[in-house]
């Protein structure tokens, strides 16, 4: 029953049931006092009943234990000058709040960081195949024990999932991803569960790519200077790529996905006998065949076989996936290497810090497919050599470079780990963090819910944009009944922003709003993850008083739920509303004030 007693008292300690999950965690380590972990969880649950010696207690015998448990000879330093021996000086140096005499740390003087990888981190400079020497010089070692790790590292928040609901707060997390559709977050920090941090370096943070030579790896190239357009195809435009789903991904107002646009340019250009298709997942009878499928079959690199497809033509649709400042993968560069002139995305990203106007064909100068294929139609053989060589310039410009330039890249992409793990560990490492955003004041979650008033939404007329399969005929009215379960009381459709309101039935003065997310499906509580709050007082004109900014995942009845004050606001009617494709649902919502 250990395993279980452990797991019961884990989940009553996330629901704050805390007496009850002392009980349960004393009852495992009756069964196994020999885990250092079931000591550590019950001083936690201790700590936050006030019983500071038993907590103290319970540490230091998971400590005596596992000696090597870095936080918890923290929690015992911690909690020392909070109890009553305070005065005496333990004879064990890590004991001392983490400091040695010098006053430097233990936790880096004499111990590494520990990482443990949630995913197999393919293809980033985490995986086990790759020289990870820049993280052991700064004392990060990677662990194949989660019970010892001190960061749980993944490509995709989902696989980090199981160790934060296990571990919580004892633990530190961080999603690093290069994939742009792996993780969307827009903020260097979120919080989920009982507001756990969770730390991100993606796409969209800044520090993943930091030019446009990631993938860059072409020597000095050679101009051209053709007569006229003799290769094969002649001037058919050739896309090589798998046909992906779009997806929008909307940030301050616009969508940064561009595989919507890529994919009518390709069908149209089809339908126009203008664009050739390689490629998976395209329509039937659409692509001249699936690229990779044939590579491997013929254990050729794919690679290769897409340098060899490109060398048939003279141009190439190569846009990327997603517009972002230095999101630049080899596509581009493909493009030239094989000929091809590029026609790429200008827009919002960083693409013109290299390459000069009237380069590659940038698709945002255009309005629609036609009007490409129309200007392509008319190109003259000296416009497309003016093009190809102002590209060149380029790719000399970088290949050029005193220092390797995806070297750098990587030392680059590197410093930018490092000075995240030692932003992560500032405490432990007694540094002073630097570059993280603070949550939101309002976005408080006081352990303490004390109210402002009366819950003025309680029972009132309630109305949401549209009704799902999943609705029940009362669906708005549930989440103003009074009754929190944990999950969804009312669901939307998926639609664009869509929205749930209360009406108060008199213009009352807002202090408060109080939003329980549903807690059952944490993919499901993430959707709430673009939630806005607006007031009116007509229900025609609306003011905008709260906006979460994708920084926070609201919490619930196992967690705390979000928390937002107004300020005495006049207002009759409430709306709940969401900044993107979803769903709506929530558990309950509270408007307090007078």
């Amino acid at each position: 029953m250990t395993a279980s007693d452990f797991s019961q008292g884990n989940q009553l300690l996330r629901s704050n049931q805390l007496e009850e999950a002392v009980a349960a965690y004393q009852k495992a380590i009756a069964h196994d006092p020999s885990f250092h972990w079931y000591h550590y969880k019950l001083g936690e649950a201790l700590e936050q009943l006030g019983r500071l010696q038993e907590a103290k207690a319970a540490f230091q015998k998971g400590f005596d234990i596992k000696p090597d448990l870095n936080f918890g000879c923290f929690k015992v330093g911690e909690l020392l000058p909070k109890t009553s021996d305070h005065q005496e000086q333990p004879q064990d140096k890590h004991l001392q709040g983490g400091k040695t005499k010098n006053d430097k740390p233990v936790f880096y003087q004499h111990t590494e960081i520990k990482i443990y990888r949630a995913d197999d981190m393919r293809y980033t400079p985490f995986y086990a195949r790759e020289n990870c020497d820049f993280l052991k010089l700064e004392k990060f070692e990677f662990t194949n024990s989660p019970e010892e790790a001190d960061l749980f590292l993944s490509r995709h928040l989902k696989n980090l999932y199981p160790y934060i609901k296990n571990y919580g707060k004892l633990k530190k997390y961080l999603v690093w991803t290069h994939e742009p559709r792996y993780n969307t977050h827009f903020f260097d920090k979120i919080y989920i569960f009982t507001n756990v941090e969770v730390h991100i370096m993606n796409t969209y943070t800044n520090n993943i790519y930091v030019n446009n030579y990631k993938y860059f790896n072409l020597p000095i190239m050679n101009p051209v200077n053709l007569s006229e357009f003799d290769r094969l195809k002649g001037k058919l435009v050739v896309i090589i790529a798998t046909c992906k789903q779009a997806v929008p991904l909307i940030k301050d107002g616009v969508d940064l996905d561009l595989i919507k646009i890529r994919n009518n340019i390709a069908y149209v250009g089809f339908d126009l006998g203008k664009v050739d298709i390689y490629g998976p997942g395209w329509k039937s009878g659409v692509a001249v065949e699936d690229s990779r499928k044939i590579a491997r079959q013929q254990a050729q690199r794919q690679y290769l076989r897409k340098i060899e497809q490109l060398r048939q033509y003279h141009f190439n649709l190569c846009f990327e996936s997603t517009i972002y400042p230095y999101y630049c993968t080899e596509k581009i560069w493909h493009s030239l290497e094989a000929g091809c002139l590029p026609i790429y995305y200008g827009k919002g990203n960083a693409i013109y810090e290299d390459f000069p106007a009237n380069s590659f064909l940038d698709y945002s100068e255009f309005n629609n497919p036609e009007a490409l294929f129309e200007y392509i139609d008319a190109m003259t053989i000296d416009e497309f050599n003016d093009r190809m060589n102002r590209c060149i310039e380029t790719v000399n410009q970088i290949a050029s470079l005193p220092d390797d330039a995806q070297s750098k890249t990587m030392e680059l992409q590197n410093q930018n780990i490092i000075d995240k793990l030692k932003i992560i560990f500032a405490q432990e490492l007694q540094l002073s963090p630097q570059h993280e955003r603070s949550p939101d004041p309002c976005q408080t979650s006081p352990n303490g819910l004390e109210t402002p008033g009366e819950n003025l939404a309680l029972n009132k007329p309630a109305q949401q944009s549209s009704f799902s399969k999943w609705s029940k005929p009362d669906d708005p009215q549930r989440a103003v009944n009074g009754y929190k379960t944990g999950s969804y009381s009312f669901c939307t459709s998926l639609e664009d922003n869509p929205w749930w309101q209360v009406d108060l039935q008199e213009v009352r003065a807002i202090q408060q709003v109080r939003i329980y997310n549903r807690v059952d499906n944490i993919d499901y509580s993430e959707r709430a993850i673009t939630l806005n709050i607006l007031l009116s007082t007509d229900s025609y004109e609306w003011e905008q008083v709260y906006v979460n900014d994708r920084r926070l995942v609201p919490g619930g009845i196992y967690g705390k739920p979000l928390i937002v004050s107004v300020a005495s606001q006049a207002a009759r009617y409430v709306r709940i509303q969401l900044n993107a494709r979803t769903y709506l649902h929530l558990d309950e919502v509270e408007i307090y004030g007078y």
